[in-house]
């Protein structure tokens, strides 16, 4: 779709223009990503507040059970996934595998993130499927 194109290209112009006239900021493409999760890949805050702030579902899992919030862990993008959490994202949301955004912060070993999940709630008794935990 045009959106999908836009938010590959990262053109914020073109994205606030589609969705002020009716565009789907809840689509998933052809590979199972949600615009908000394909922004979260791309680490443009930007793209994710456009996304986040025209009611874009936050907790929506890609093909691989992974939420927006978990590909943000995954890239250590600090600043998405503190803005992912104060609109509501789910800090326990496990991907098909069992990791959480925590586990995955602990697997990157980057404490900032591990510390801040924490704050908001995440699970430090939780379990991957492999047995793994934050602990």
């Amino acid at each position: 779709t045009p959106l999908i194109i836009a938010c590959k290209n990262e053109n914020e112009k073109l994205m606030k223009f589609l969705i002020e006239h009716g565009a789907d900021v809840n689509h998933i493409n052809k590979d199972g990503d949600t615009l908000l999760i394909i922004a979260c890949k791309k680490e443009n805050k930007e793209l994710v507040k456009i996304l986040t702030q025209n009611n874009a579902d936050i907790n929506k899992e890609n093909s691989d059970g992974s939420t927006p919030l978990l590909i943000s862990c995954e890239k250590e993008s600090e600043k998405i996934l503190t803005h992912l959490v104060k609109y509501g994202a789910d800090v326990n949301k496990e991907n098909k595998k069992g990791d959480t955004p925590l586990i995955v912060s602990c697997k990157k070993e980057n404490k900032k993130i591990m510390k801040f999940l924490i704050k908001y709630g995440a699970n430090v008794n939780k379990e991957n499927k492999e047995g793994d935990s934050p602990l």
